[in-house]
């Protein structure tokens, strides 16, 4: 295996901020009720991976599904 690409980390940090924020904005949207956290995560991901071409490869199950 080789390492990483430089430019590898900085991606990611960007892709998970924007999860982040999206996240935040899904929760927001629900009143700011408490309880949900996991599944605004994972639809998050979802939007943003997909937004960026690219697949979810969690191993997370979300309840319910």
């Amino acid at each position: 295996d080789s390492p990483p690409s430089p430019t590898a980390a900085p991606e990611a940090d960007a892709l998970r901020c924007e999860i982040e924020m999206r996240a935040y904005e899904r929760y927001c949207r629900r009143g700011c009720a408490a309880g949900a956290d996991i599944d605004d995560w994972v639809a998050a991901e979802r939007e943003v991976l997909a937004a960026h071409g690219q697949s979810v490869t969690s191993d997370v199950k979300v309840a319910g599904g």
